[in-house]
């Protein structure tokens, strides 16, 4: 575990507990300890609705307000519902709420579309021998540094101008093993010495990679190293940008709960750590040291599983 961490657990609330302390939780209550939230839920709500839900907040101990500031479409919502934002920030904060910004990465229509050349590479398939650029402009190059440029634009914003207290990057990962496969990818594994046309060949062919990671398949193995260096690489930009700004800014990441798996992929399929690994290459330990706090997705009832699954991730965590 990551010792003098916060972890919050993303349910109906947040789940906290402090990682100095021995891993313990109730099974009689659960204390929540921040929410997320759209701006849009508020632009008719009036002063004491807002009020209301503060303080129903501070009585069942939720300190912490997690506010979309850029939607999956790219929309730069603190931007476009900027009134009400301004409103809902002053009354949380009154209430003493801390306010953080959630920021979802890699996927961005918006910031494609005017920028197509740092759309990610998708992998060869039936259709195409070689990679080929995403051509739904939906998904983000994490090698761009005009997309770093931007997202660091949006978080100095959203602290110089909205006081946050925190930033959280929200789908900071790949959307799955299929995406990926630029030059500069490329480069970064053969560096390591992969061998790139084997993983091409591997991806073309549809095998079984995550089997083959099972395997410790070598340019598997060294293919989701080189994947999740360049995730933990843009998380690390954004975390010394922050820092370069304000000492007092928290910064968190939301985690796929399958990276905290200790299964192989024959046990575990879905939940098992070669399927984080591959499709979204978050590496938990190197994330984790560059955070204040981490928040592995958890849902009550995902893939079947009851509340001791979420007790799990909580404890792998």
């Amino acid at each position: 575990m990551v010792k003098n961490r916060l972890v919050f657990i993303l349910i109906l609330i947040l789940i906290t507990f402090t990682l100095n302390t021995p891993f313990s939780y109730s099974k009689e209550k659960i204390i929540g300890n921040g929410i997320w939230i759209h701006i849009d839920t508020f632009v008719e709500r009036t002063n004491a609705e807002v009020e209301e839900l503060s303080r129903f907040l501070i009585l069942k101990d939720i300190r912490n307000v997690f506010i979309l500031a850029k939607s999956a479409e790219g929309t730069l919502l603190y931007k476009k519902y900027e009134g009400t934002l301004r409103r809902i920030i002053r009354i949380f904060k009154d209430y003493g709420i801390k306010i953080h910004f959630y920021i979802p990465i890699t996927i961005d229509p918006y910031f494609l579309k005017k920028n197509p050349n740092d759309a990610s590479f998708h992998s060869p398939d039936g259709s195409h021998y070689y990679p080929y650029r995403d051509p739904k402009l939906r998904y983000v190059n994490l090698t761009s540094e005009r997309y770093l440029s931007y997202i660091k634009t949006i978080v100095r914003e959203l602290i110089l101008n909205f006081d946050a207290d925190g930033i959280q990057l929200d789908y900071i990962r790949y959307p799955n093993i299929y995406y990926g496969y630029s030059e500069e990818e490329k480069e970064r594994f053969i560096n390591k010495g992969g061998n790139w046309n084997r993983i091409l060949s591997i991806m073309r062919e549809g095998r079984d990679i995550f089997s083959l990671y099972d395997k410790k398949d070598i340019d598997v193995l060294l293919w989701a190293e080189t994947r999740s260096e360049i995730v933990t690489d843009f998380a690390g930009k954004i975390r010394s940008f922050i820092s370069g700004i304000s000492s007092q800014v928290m910064f968190s990441v939301v985690l796929i709960q399958s990276g905290s798996s200790f299964s192989s992929y024959t046990e575990k399929g879905h939940d098992s750590y070669p399927w984080g690994i591959l499709h979204f290459s978050q590496n938990y330990e190197a994330l984790s040291k560059l955070s204040d706090f981490v928040s592995p997705l958890a849902y009550h009832k995902n893939y079947g599983e009851d509340v001791n699954w979420i007790r799990k991730i909580i404890r792998n965590t």
